[in-house]
């Protein structure tokens, strides 16, 4: 039974797939009917819900990304993920405060902060997969996707990289001496450009450590647009769920070899795709689950369940947090990071299925939803900006240890928002607008849903579309 229905709904997504077709085809048939036709007005009445027109001919429809409307209470996640991390770089693991202190106290607080990263990769599976999903038939569905992420990504990754090797050649010796200067780190700039840089480390505490500490995550990220978009397009929705199943399963196998059998140093099975990729295909399981409207009927008539679902991982945080904070041992190694990865796909599925219930308003909140727009500039800049602050003002490395450090610490998290802020409002938005224009296009017809007025028509050729001729 289970068979026929999955053989069922492959062979309706085919059909629907020859439909989009059809239509495509005969849009370019329709330019050859006379302007005054029935059947031209007929066939247009027909195709105006799925085509826009111009000068009265049906065009591809442009589709918005991923076609469907964007989702505030994302926008609000990505600025959680973002406040995370930044708490735990600029309070967590900043010096100060003595054992037992109440600095110390509101330090440890924020320990887990290092986990704002799997929330972003949970958003990553979780956003990208469900473009693809919905673009899986598409014709420029390669072009398209690498388009948009080249236009979202790489413009101000390399900017930040050229300001890097500027700084370097031009101006290092205005770098403060509380800041090294590591040894051949120029030597390592072809890597960064090549998204290499999560298979090794600058040397710790050097101003070139500090500028590229966190983007470690976006090679992660970056490899992943490299093999989601295969999967997705080669492999049929049953055997996509299984490979993502399979990825969850061996990821933390993967990071448990990687953790007894490579160099501490190395961080492998912190650092390399294959180890945390169980957090990315979490995300695109629950895109998958979303865009399949049975499951998606079900998680909307259980609310309950996925609020239970989200209060039973909730439950470990603190365990997590009291016990476990630290990402380097074997708990975490093994079973934390995924751990931390159902949570946050509880937290996005919770607020997906009750947008208007109180947690879905607090991630609406403007604020929230702001943070989250610039998140990306943001994550890039705020630990080298805190390094540079605290090394020009006061001579020291990042910390909270007195009012003084603490006050710079403050006035770093606030240069950050003002200068992705007006990197959102000058060169990211414009580059985001800008990717826009490559939408996702079908080429889709109507042969099993034509009028009938139009379905005998000589002068309309129409024969062989939709035949099964290896075209599909």
């Amino acid at each position: 039974m289970g068979c026929g229905s999955v053989t069922a709904l492959e062979l309706q997504g085919k059909a629907d797939s020859r439909i989009r077709r059809e239509k495509s085809n005969a849009c370019e048939q329709i330019r050859g009917l006379d302007a005054d036709s029935e059947v031209r007005q007929e066939l247009l009445a027909f195709l105006q819900p799925t085509y826009a027109t111009t000068d009265g001919v049906p065009q591809p429809k442009q589709e918005a990304p991923g076609g469907a409307r964007r989702i505030s209470e994302l926008d609000g996640l990505r600025g959680i993920a973002f406040l995370l991390v930044l708490c735990f770089h600029y309070i967590a693991v900043s010096p100060g405060g003595d054992f037992g202190s109440s600095l110390y106290r509101f330090r440890q607080a924020f320990r887990l902060g290092w986990s704002g990263v799997d929330l972003f990769f949970v958003l990553s599976g979780f956003l990208i997969g469900g473009i693809l999903l919905e673009a899986r038939d598409s014709e420029n569905y390669f072009s398209t996707f690498y388009n948009r992420r080249v236009h979202r990504i790489f413009p101000l990754y390399y900017a930040f990289i050229l300001l890097y090797f500027m700084i370097r050649v031009v101006g290092a010796r205005w770098i403060p001496s509380s800041l090294p200067i590591a040894d051949g780190g120029i030597r390592h700039v072809p890597l960064y450009l090549l998204f290499l840089q999560n298979f090794f480390s600058m040397p710790f505490g050097t101003f070139d450590w500090y500028w590229f500490l966190v983007t470690w995550s976006l090679a992660i990220e970056e490899q992943f647009y490299l093999v989601a978009p295969i999967l997705i397009r080669a492999l049929s929705k049953v055997s996509l769920t299984v490979t993502l199943c399979a990825t969850v399963v061996l990821a933390p196998v993967l990071r448990e070899l990687a953790y007894r059998f490579t160099p501490s140093d190395d961080a492998y099975w912190y650092n390399l795709m294959p180890c945390r990729a169980d957090a990315l295909a979490i995300g695109m399981l629950a895109a998958l689950a979303w865009k399949t409207p049975e499951i998606r009927s079900f998680l909307l008539a259980r609310k309950a369940l996925i609020y239970s679902a989200l209060f039973f991982f909730s439950c470990g945080i603190p365990v997590l947090l009291k016990y476990f904070p630290n990402a380097a041992n074997h708990f975490t190694v093994s079973w934390e990071f995924s751990w931390l990865a159902f949570f946050y796909v509880t937290l996005l599925l919770a607020v997906l299925v009750d947008p208007n219930a109180k947690l879905g308003r607090v991630m609406r909140m403007k604020w929230l939803m702001r943070v989250g727009t610039v998140s990306y500039c943001l994550y890039l800049i705020h630990v080298p900006v805190a390094a540079l602050l605290h090394a020009a003002l006061l001579g020291d490395r990042p910390s909270i240890a007195t009012p003084a450090a603490a006050g710079v610490t403050l006035l770093a998290a606030l240069l950050c928002f003002a200068l992705a802020a007006l990197s959102w409002k000058y060169f990211e938005g414009p580059l985001v607008t800008r990717a826009h224009r490559y939408g996702y296009t079908s080429r889709v017809s109507f042969v099993q849903e034509m009028p009938p007025a139009a379905a005998g028509i000589s002068n309309v050729n129409l024969t062989g579309i939709g035949t099964g001729t290896g075209h599909e």
